[in-house]
C-alpha cells in the first residue's frame, strides 16, 4: 500500500458494509486508500470486516453527498484501510468532514433546555459531548438535524452511559438510547443513515 498522509482534520465517514453500518473517522489518506477509525454507536460493536469486502463509503457536504465503493485491504480492531478511488479528492474530504460530524443537538432535562455536540449517531442511540450532565438513567428529550437533511427530528432518550474523561474542561460525554421512536421515524433514521452512501 502507498504511504499515508494524516487527515489536517478528523474527517466524518459512513461505511456501509454487508452485516450493517458504522460512522467514523478518517485518520490518513493516500492516492488510493484511506484509514478509518470506527466510532460504534451505542450498544453497537465495530465491525468485522473481510479482506476484499466491498463496502460502501459517503460524506456529506452540506446539501450534497460524495459516495464511493471501497474495498476492504485490512483491519485491525476498530480501524480500516479501505480502497477508494483516486476521483475521491483529499479536497471533497475535507470539506465534507464539516457537515458530517459535530452537529448541534438539544435536550431538555429538569424543565431546563441545553445544547451539546453529537459525536455519533445511529439508528439506536447517540453519543454527545454536554456542557451539563444529566443523571444516569434519567431520561430527556433530545431534538437535532442529520447533517444534509432538512427535517428536525425529535424523540425521548435514556441515559446509559455518563463519562466525565473529556479533553475539554467542564465538558461530559453522555451514551443515549433513543425510546419510544414510532415506526416512521425509525424508518427515516435507517434511511438516512445506512442508505445515504447508495449511488
Amino acid at each position: 500500500m502507498n504511504t499515508l498522509q494524516p487527515s489536517p482534520e478528523p474527517i466524518g465517514i459512513f461505511v456501509l458494509a454487508a452485516a450493517g453500518s458504522w460512522s467514523g473517522t478518517v485518520e490518513a489518506q493516500g492516492p488510493d486508500h484511506i484509514r478509518v477509525r470506527f466510532q460504534p454507536g451505542v450498544g453497537q460493536d465495530a465491525p468485522s470486516l473481510t479482506v476484499g469486502e466491498r463496502v460502501e463509503c459517503s460524506l456529506v457536504d452540506g446539501s450534497r453527498r460524495h459516495n464511493s465503493t471501497g474495498k476492504v485491504l485490512k483491519q485491525s480492531d476498530s480501524v480500516a484501510w479501505i480502497q477508494v478511488p483516486a476521483t475521491w479528492t483529499q479536497r471533497e474530504q475535507r470539506a465534507a468532514q464539516r457537515a458530517a460530524v459535530g452537529f448541534s443537538v438539544t435536550y431538555d432535562y429538569l424543565g431546563e433546555t441545553y445544547v451539546g455536540r453529537c459525536l455519533n449517531v445511529s439508528v439506536g442511540g447517540m453519543r454527545l459531548r454536554v456542557p451539563s450532565p444529566p443523571a444516569e438513567s434519567s431520561r430527556l428529550r433530545v431534538k437535532f438535524v442529520l447533517p444534509g437533511e432538512t427535517r428536525a427530528v425529535s424523540t425521548e432518550a435514556q441515559v446509559i452511559r455518563l463519562s466525565d474523561s473529556c479533553e475539554e474542561k467542564q465538558q461530559y460525554e453522555v451514551g443515549l438510547k433513543f425510546s419510544g421512536i414510532v415506526p416512521e421515524l425509525g424508518a427515516y433514521l435507517a434511511t438516512v443513515l445506512h442508505v445515504q452512501s447508495a449511488p
